[in-house]
């Protein structure tokens, strides 16, 4: 049976699904337009049950209304991390070429 759990000993004490899997990596998962099917394939550990948990337990945190939901600017906190997330996969030969080119405009 799929469970939540918070442990301040695994993965920093965040949410995760049954011991070690953080709610955030499966919901991230799920936005990158990845199906539920190659999820369960990145996460053997993960079921189904595990999923729809993670998803449940993210609608409930939208729907909480002491959360000032105004003041997070939730579209640019995405477009913030999905901005890092492409910079984080840039390889360090793209990274190098790119140094290259910013310099050549600094002469």
């Amino acid at each position: 049976m799929a469970s939540i759990t918070i442990n301040p000993h695994v993965r920093g004490g965040v949410p995760c699904v049954g011991e070690d899997r953080p709610i955030t990596h499966i919901l991230q998962e799920l936005a990158m337009n990845a199906s539920v099917e190659s999820t369960i394939q990145t996460y053997p550990d993960l079921t189904l049950a595990d999923i729809q948990l993670a998803l449940k337990a993210a609608a409930w945190v939208m729907r909480d209304v002491a959360i000032a939901w105004e003041q997070l600017h939730l579209a640019e906190m995405v477009d913030l991390q999905d901005e890092l997330r492409a910079w984080e996969s840039l390889s360090a030969e793209a990274l190098e070429t790119l140094e290259h080119s910013l310099s050549k405009l600094e002469e």
